[in-house]
Protein backbone atom coordinates (compact mmCIF):
# COMPACT_ATOMS: atom_id res chain seq x y z
CA UNK A 1 0.00 0.00 0.00
CA UNK A 2 1.41 3.56 -0.62
CA UNK A 3 1.86 5.47 2.53
CA UNK A 4 0.53 8.86 2.48
CA UNK A 5 0.21 11.64 4.82
CA UNK A 6 -3.52 10.22 5.61
CA UNK A 7 -2.88 6.63 6.13
CA UNK A 8 -0.04 7.73 8.41
CA UNK A 9 -2.18 9.30 10.19
CA UNK A 10 -4.77 6.72 10.56
CA UNK A 11 -2.11 4.29 11.41
CA UNK A 12 -0.95 6.40 13.96
CA UNK A 13 -4.46 6.93 15.84
CA UNK A 14 -5.19 3.49 15.64
CA UNK A 15 -1.93 2.64 17.30
CA UNK A 16 -2.96 4.97 20.18
CA UNK A 17 -6.21 4.05 20.54
CA UNK A 18 -5.32 0.05 20.59
CA UNK A 19 -2.47 0.57 23.03
CA UNK A 20 -4.96 2.16 25.73
CA UNK A 21 -7.12 -0.57 24.79
CA UNK A 22 -9.83 0.89 22.96
CA UNK A 23 -11.89 -1.68 20.47
CA UNK A 24 -12.95 -1.34 16.66
CA UNK A 25 -16.61 -2.00 16.39
CA UNK A 26 -16.99 -2.18 12.30
CA UNK A 27 -20.95 -2.20 10.64
CA UNK A 28 -21.75 -4.15 7.16
CA UNK A 29 -21.31 -0.30 5.03
CA UNK A 30 -17.80 -0.45 6.10
CA UNK A 31 -17.08 -3.55 4.76
CA UNK A 32 -19.18 -2.98 1.33
CA UNK A 33 -17.31 0.33 -0.42
CA UNK A 34 -16.77 -0.71 -3.47
CA UNK A 35 -13.87 1.09 -3.82
CA UNK A 36 -11.56 -1.33 -1.75
CA UNK A 37 -11.86 0.55 1.47
CA UNK A 38 -12.51 -2.12 3.79
CA UNK A 39 -9.70 -4.36 2.26
CA UNK A 40 -7.18 -1.72 2.84
CA UNK A 41 -8.23 -0.60 6.14
CA UNK A 42 -7.83 -4.57 6.85
CA UNK A 43 -4.16 -4.49 5.63
CA UNK A 44 -3.28 -1.28 7.32
CA UNK A 45 -5.24 -2.68 10.43
CA UNK A 46 -3.55 -5.89 10.35
CA UNK A 47 -0.09 -5.47 11.70
CA UNK A 48 -1.17 -2.77 14.46
CA UNK A 49 -3.83 -5.58 16.03
CA UNK A 50 -1.25 -7.87 16.12
CA UNK A 51 0.80 -5.29 17.99
CA UNK A 52 -1.36 -5.22 20.65
CA UNK A 53 -2.86 -8.64 20.33
CA UNK A 54 -6.36 -7.17 19.77
CA UNK A 55 -9.05 -7.51 17.69
CA UNK A 56 -11.86 -6.13 15.77
CA UNK A 57 -15.47 -6.65 16.82
CA UNK A 58 -18.29 -7.35 14.22
CA UNK A 59 -21.70 -8.03 15.45
CA UNK A 60 -23.89 -10.98 14.56
CA UNK A 61 -26.21 -8.62 12.51
CA UNK A 62 -23.72 -7.60 10.77
CA UNK A 63 -22.60 -11.23 10.13
CA UNK A 64 -25.60 -12.42 9.24
CA UNK A 65 -26.20 -9.22 7.01
CA UNK A 66 -23.15 -9.98 4.87
CA UNK A 67 -24.83 -13.44 4.59
CA UNK A 68 -27.66 -12.45 3.43
CA UNK A 69 -26.11 -10.14 0.52
CA UNK A 70 -23.68 -12.76 -0.55
CA UNK A 71 -26.69 -14.40 -1.56
CA UNK A 72 -28.39 -11.82 -3.29
CA UNK A 73 -29.04 -12.87 -7.17
CA UNK A 74 -30.69 -9.61 -8.64
CA UNK A 75 -27.84 -7.20 -7.48
CA UNK A 76 -24.43 -9.38 -8.30
CA UNK A 77 -22.01 -6.37 -7.32
CA UNK A 78 -23.36 -6.17 -3.81
CA UNK A 79 -23.22 -10.11 -3.76
CA UNK A 80 -19.69 -9.45 -5.08
CA UNK A 81 -18.53 -7.14 -2.41
CA UNK A 82 -19.97 -9.12 0.79
CA UNK A 83 -18.59 -12.30 -0.67
CA UNK A 84 -15.74 -10.34 -0.54
CA UNK A 85 -15.88 -9.07 2.97
CA UNK A 86 -16.67 -12.20 4.06
CA UNK A 87 -13.15 -13.84 2.48
CA UNK A 88 -11.51 -11.06 4.44
CA UNK A 89 -13.26 -11.91 7.78
CA UNK A 90 -12.10 -15.16 7.45
CA UNK A 91 -8.66 -14.64 7.29
CA UNK A 92 -9.09 -12.24 10.08
CA UNK A 93 -10.86 -14.77 12.05
CA UNK A 94 -7.78 -17.35 11.39
CA UNK A 95 -5.09 -14.55 12.19
CA UNK A 96 -7.36 -13.98 15.79
CA UNK A 97 -8.29 -10.27 14.36
CA UNK A 98 -11.86 -10.62 14.56
CA UNK A 99 -14.44 -11.25 17.67
CA UNK A 100 -17.74 -12.04 17.55
CA UNK A 101 -19.21 -9.65 19.99
CA UNK A 102 -22.08 -10.93 21.22
CA UNK A 103 -21.19 -14.41 22.19
CA UNK A 104 -17.22 -13.11 22.85
CA UNK A 105 -16.12 -16.18 20.68
CA UNK A 106 -14.39 -15.98 18.03
CA UNK A 107 -16.62 -15.83 14.49
CA UNK A 108 -16.11 -17.99 11.92
CA UNK A 109 -18.44 -17.79 8.55
CA UNK A 110 -17.92 -21.03 6.87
Amino acid sequence: MVENSTTRYLQDTLDALLKENFKILIDTCSMLKEDGRFEKFWEMTKPILQKYNSYIIIPNSVCMELLKHQGNKTNLALSKLANNAIIIVNEGYRGGAYKNSWRGTRWKFC
